[in-house]
């Protein structure tokens, strides 16, 4: 696994604290559930739409939703096994553990984090993967493409789809839709 730098590692505590913060506080507050409640509905969630990610068309896209999801889920573990109330001291640890990281075999932790840094590289292939078929040259062009793929599918699904039968389905089936 190639070594992260700073802007990664912001990157990526950004997201670790979105999926708590948002993911998990708010929307425990919105939906009037426990933290464990919202943690169990959302990892039930990405279950389901893993099984519908088939229908995104583009491969890139496909994989790296995958990727994403798989690494949410797996966040999400973690984060229920050290507790919420520890999520920043986790938060934290991973941002140690990915400046130290430069390959998997010298990788010796729980199951959660191996899962954890397994779909971190897979986003890693298939997002180099993608910056190539859409040349280096425009990379901030899909990285900026990439960030509102994933503000649209957290907005469809969120404000439209949850809770409706076949959200997941229609979730993946607008995905497919989002312009490239």
């Amino acid at each position: 696994m190639p070594k992260l730098n700073e802007r990664m590692l912001k990157g990526l505590k950004g997201f670790h604290k979105g999926l708590v913060e948002h993911g998990i506080i708010l929307r425990s507050k919105i939906k009037n559930q426990t933290f464990q409640e919202t943690i169990r509905k959302e990892l039930n969630d990405m279950d389901r739409f893993q099984k519908e990610i088939y229908r995104i068309k583009d491969p890139e896209i496909r994989e790296l939703t995958r990727a994403l999801t798989e690494y949410a889920c797996a966040f999400y573990k973690l984060v229920k096994k050290r507790g919420i109330e520890n999520y920043k001291g986790t938060i934290e640890f991973l941002d140690k553990l990915y400046l130290e990281l430069d390959n998997k075999s010298n990788f010796r932790e729980e199951a959660e984090i191996k899962e954890l840094i397994e779909a971190l590289m897979r986003y890693v292939t298939f997002f180099n993967k993608l910056v190539k078929k859409k040349g280096i040259d425009n990379y901030r062009k899909t990285i900026d493409f990439i960030n509102k793929f994933y503000f649209e599918m957290d907005n469809k699904y969120y404000s439209e789809l949850e809770g409706k039968p076949e959200d997941m389905k229609q979730l993946a089936e607008y995905l497919d839709e989002v312009v490239v």
